[in-house]
């Protein structure tokens, strides 16, 4: 799912006050993914809850995450 800049802003304010997590966001060629520094479960479901919150599901790879709609979901567990 690509969201705007305009969106990233506030989600990594937001990370960065509540919980003191940089987050790093990368645009590359319609496709975009997140990554942060350190994990924890605390923060896993900070994020989750935050995009949960705007209809959107969050799949973690390790420190890597990336953002789908439930069309793209459904289209990912298909496949």
């Amino acid at each position: 799912m690509i969201i705007s800049f305009n969106d990233v802003i506030p989600f990594k304010k937001e990370m960065m006050e509540k919980h003191g997590a940089y987050v790093h966001f990368h645009d590359q060629c319609g496709a975009q993914f997140f990554n942060l520094e350190e994990h924890t479960p605390e923060l896993q479901q900070a994020i989750e809850d935050y995009f949960a919150a705007k209809g959107i599901t969050v799949k973690f790879s390790g420190l890597m995450f990336r953002l789908f709609s439930e069309e793209e979901l459904k289209a990912e567990e298909n496949k």
